[in-house]
């Protein structure tokens, strides 16, 4: 919810504005936006939308990433169905259940 709205501030000024207040605290923003500079196009601003979005996203990959040993880890990789065989929605995985013979 909270990436969504401040990927929406980087084309929105209006949710712009909100979320640089939630982020700074006072009306400055509101006020910048009234004076008619577009908080989504002005260098300056835009970094900082940029820099609190990429710091909500570190958040949310930090807060989600699962520790496990390496001996039961795996990688996968997506590619697209260049065959159109799957239907929407639908995943084809493949793995081998002994990490050290990948294949069988």
């Amino acid at each position: 919810d909270t990436l969504i709205g401040l990927a929406n501030s980087l084309m929105d000024p209006d949710e712009a504005s909100r979320s640089l207040m939630d982020f700074q605290g006072d009306g400055i923003f509101k006020r910048v936006l009234d004076c008619g500079i577009d908080l989504t196009q002005e260098p300056f601003h835009r970094l900082q939308l940029l820099a609190l979005y990429r710091f909500h996203v570190k958040e949310v990959l930090d807060r989600t990433r699962i520790k496990m040993p390496a001996d039961i880890g795996r990688q996968m990789l997506g590619v697209m169905d260049e065959t159109g065989t799957l239907e929407y929605g639908q995943v084809f995985v493949q793995y081998s259940p002994d990490i050290a013979a990948p294949g069988k």
